[in-house]
């Protein structure tokens, strides 16, 4: 793929590799950099900002606003297809003990060089981001670059919750890992999945008592990784 790559530009291939370096490398800054930007919800004009799903109630059409002799058309009852469970194209969904988080990451979901990394906003418009980074799997006993651990972050301000696991609140704060880590993850392709255990990031800037909560994830990135 690189020798393409360096034909196709004219470059050589020390580039190719110098920029691949730069890749891998500086893929947990881009993706941070993303989740503190669309940090903060909007307030929609009412008084409400942008929280936990606010959904209006559905309306019914009365048959008294039907025009004379209409009738109502019959109820489809035909049941909707069933589902593998897996998400869509561009789609992260994230669990946190018993709460179920779903993502649009279109905005940045990259997959490339044996990595994955994917940021954005809930699906349903919450004040929720997502930051997820996963190097190859095989990092710990790779020496072709400075591999961070995997890391999931689930930045929750709708309800007060700053969800972590692995990455900086490990390296950075001292955390113990067992407190806060990816527990394993699989990459095939631009999809991946694994599964983490979480703490509420806020205690640790309270000083107070941290309980982890295991967790899972999926997420799915539209298009052929690079390799």
């Amino acid at each position: 793929m690189l020798a393409r790559i360096a034909a196709g530009c004219g470059c050589s291939g020390e580039m190719i590799l110098s920029w691949k370096h730069i890749w891998v490398t500086s893929i947990s800054t881009a993706l941070v950099a993303f989740v503190l930007a669309c940090g903060g919800g909007d307030d929609d004009g009412n008084g409400n900002s942008g929280g936990a799903a606010q959904q209006a109630a559905p309306t019914t059409a009365s048959n008294d606003s039907a025009p004379t002799g209409a009738q109502a058309p019959a109820a489809d009852d035909t049941p909707a297809p069933a589902s593998d469970g897996a998400p869509g194209e561009d789609v992260a969904v994230v669990s946190v003990g018993d709460t179920r988080y779903e993502f649009d990451v279109s905005t940045l979901c990259l997959s490339a060089f044996g990595t994955l990394g994917a940021a954005g906003r809930a699906s349903d418009g919450s004040d929720v981001d997502l930051s997820l980074d996963l190097p190859p799997e095989n990092w710990q006993t790779r020496s072709d670059s400075d591999w961070k651990p995997p890391s999931v972050w689930v930045n929750d301000d709708a309800n007060n919750l700053d969800w972590r696991a692995g990455g900086e609140v490990v390296t950075s704060f001292g955390v113990d890992e067992n407190l806060s880590q990816v527990t394993s993850f699989d990459i095939d392709g631009s999809r991946a999945s694994g599964t983490a255990v979480f703490i509420d990031f806020s205690k640790v800037t309270l000083g107070q008592v941290l309980e982890s909560v295991e967790g899972s994830f999926e997420v799915s990135c539209d298009g052929d990784p690079y390799s």
